[in-house]
């Protein structure tokens, strides 16, 4: 049987665990938004000065060059905040990113 049900296209999830992975020099990043997948994608690519992945690429422009929008898959999906913390935490610690690196130290779970 089929789901009558349209499937939610990438760009439109919420509540999601990602990776980038740079196709100039195979850094990666794994990230969770609850917002739109595309809206997080766009702040890491173009205006959010914060991000590891827009350092890297103003630190890199040839990585910069090489972007395509395929570098960004989403790992999870959650089904509230805390799962989704919890998933992006688990895949940061199974695959160490090198673009994840942290400088401070924020609990949000006791943001929730």
């Amino acid at each position: 049987m089929f789901s009558l049900k349209n499937r939610t296209l990438d760009a439109r999830k919420s509540l999601v665990v990602y990776q980038f992975t740079c196709t100039g020099c195979n850094s990666r990043y794994i990230g969770e938004t609850s917002r739109h997948f595309s809206t997080r994608i766009k702040e890491h690519t173009m205006s959010d000065k914060n991000s590891h992945v827009f350092k890297h690429f103003s630190e890199s422009p040839s990585c910069k060059s090489l972007y395509i929008p395929s570098c960004f898959v989403i790992l999870h999906t959650a089904n509230n905040p805390i799962d989704l913390k919890l998933k992006e935490a688990l895949q940061i610690n199974k695959n160490k990113p090198n673009l994840n690196k942290q400088v401070h130290h924020f609990n949000t779970f006791l943001a929730l």
